[in-house]
C-alpha cells in the first residue's frame, strides 16, 4: 500500500511539473498575442493618417489646378484677378532636421618660399601719342539725346498698350510691391500712361504720383515695360 501511495505522490508531483510548464507557455503566448495586437493597432493608426495627409494632398492639388486654371482663362480674357492664397500650411510637411556637420580642421602645409632673384629694369622710352580731341556738342544737341528713350532692340518688340509688355507674373508682382494690391489702381495707371506720348512724360508722371524705391528690381522691370510702349 505504501509503495501505491508513492507511486501516485511521484506521478502527482509529475502532472504538477507540466501543469507549470503548460501554464508558463500560456503566459509567453499570451504576451506575445498582446504584443502583436498593439503593433497592429499602431500599424493601423499610421495607415489612417497617411490616409488623411494623402487626402489633404489630393484636396490641395485640386485647388491648385482649379485656381491655375482660373488665371489662365482670366489671363486669356484680359481681365484682372486677384492673387491665388498660398497652399495651407497643413499640407505641407515639416522639414527634417539634419544633423549639424562637424567640419575637421584643415591643416595647411608650408609653402616653400622661392628665392627672389633681382631682374635688372629696363626703362622703355614712352612715346606720348597726340591726344585726339573731341568735338564740342551743342548744348541743345546733348539735351535732346539725353531725352531720347532708349532703343527698342534693346527692351523687345515695341507695343501700343503697356499691358502687352508685362507678363502675368509681372503683373502679380507690380500689382503686389508697387501698387499695394490696389488692382483699380493699376489699371488707371495703365490707361493714363499709354494715353501719354513719351517716355519721359511717363516718368514724370509716376514720380508725381508715386513714391516708389528706384534701386529695386521691380522698378526697374517695370521700367522695361514702360521702355517698350515709348520705343
Amino acid at each position: 500500500m505504501s509503495d501505491f501511495l508513492q507511486s501516485l505522490t511521484e506521478y502527482t508531483a509529475s502532472l504538477e511539473q507540466r501543469l507549470s510548464a503548460l501554464e508558463s507557455a500560456l503566459s509567453v503566448l499570451q504576451t506575445q498575442w498582446t504584443m502583436a495586437q498593439t503593433k497592429e493597432k499602431e500599424q493601423e493608426a499610421i495607415i489612417a493618417s497617411l490616409a488623411a495627409k494623402n487626402s489633404m494632398l489630393q484636396s490641395c492639388i485640386s485647388a491648385q489646378e482649379e485656381r491655375i486654371a482660373a488665371l489662365e482663362k482670366a489671363f486669356a480674357d484680359g481681365e484682372w484677378v486677384e492673387i491665388p492664397e498660398e497652399i495651407p500650411a497643413e499640407a505641407v510637411e515639416e522639414p527634417i532636421a539634419e544633423e549639424p556637420i562637424v567640419e575637421e580642421p584643415i591643416v595647411e602645409e608650408p609653402i616653400a618660399e622661392e628665392p627672389i632673384v633681382d631682374e635688372p629694369i629696363v626703362e622703355d622710352s614712352i612715346v606720348e601719342e597726340p591726344i585726339a580731341e573731341e568735338p564740342v556738342a551743342d548744348e541743345e544737341k546733348v539735351v535732346a539725346e539725353e531725352t531720347v528713350a532708349p532703343k527698342a532692340n534693346l527692351y523687345g518688340k515695341p507695343v501700343d498698350d503697356i499691358k502687352q509688355a508685362i507678363a502675368l507674373g509681372d503683373r502679380f508682382l507690380f500689382q503686389r510691391e508697387l501698387f499695394r494690391q490696389n488692382v483699380e489702381l493699376m489699371q488707371r495707371t495703365f490707361a493714363d500712361i499709354n494715353a501719354l506720348h513719351s517716355f519721359n512724360e511717363a516718368i514724370a508722371y509716376l514720380d508725381r504720383h508715386f513714391d516708389w524705391d528706384k534701386e529695386s528690381n521691380t522698378y526697374a522691370l517695370f521700367l522695361t515695360a514702360l521702355h517698350r510702349r515709348f520705343s
